[in-house]
């Protein structure tokens, strides 16, 4: 538990970032939300993995696969993105929810799945594959 707390708290510098991000493109640059939630997304995954790789699992093992780590962290994430940007076009275009309360409430959701999945990348069992 006291690990989930670290990656929702440290996570929430890429979210920080994501949602500016987002915001900024949509409302200052009038990119559509969905092409500037794809870019926030790119600002947050870089984000992320340099944040939860050295302070929330603090993962300095295994140096070496750093690569393969930020690999699967990117193939992750860029599943757990596409979820993301196909969830929100539905709450915006279906059920008539503005953009930033549907990303808050996906956010909420996909956090707790991304939170399981990044430890199994940074925390293996066998920490000699990764």
């Amino acid at each position: 538990m006291k690990k989930f707390i670290r990656f929702s708290l440290l996570g929430g510098i890429g979210v920080v970032l994501y949602y500016i991000t987002l915001y900024s493109l949509t409302e200052f640059c009038g990119i559509w939300y969905l092409l500037s939630s794809i870019i926030a997304s790119v600002v947050n995954i870089i984000t992320s993995f340099l944040v939860h790789k050295f302070r929330t699992f603090n993962a300095t093992k295994n140096e070496g696969k750093v690569h393969v780590q930020f690999f699967l962290y990117v193939l992750i994430t860029v599943l757990y993105s596409v979820t993301n940007v196909a969830l929100l076009y539905i709450l915006v275009q279906f059920c008539n929810i503005h953009y930033i309360p549907s990303q808050i409430i996906l956010t909420i959701g996909l956090s707790i799945i991304n939170y399981y999945v990044t430890k199994k990348i940074f925390e293996p069992k066998n920490s000699t594959v990764y």
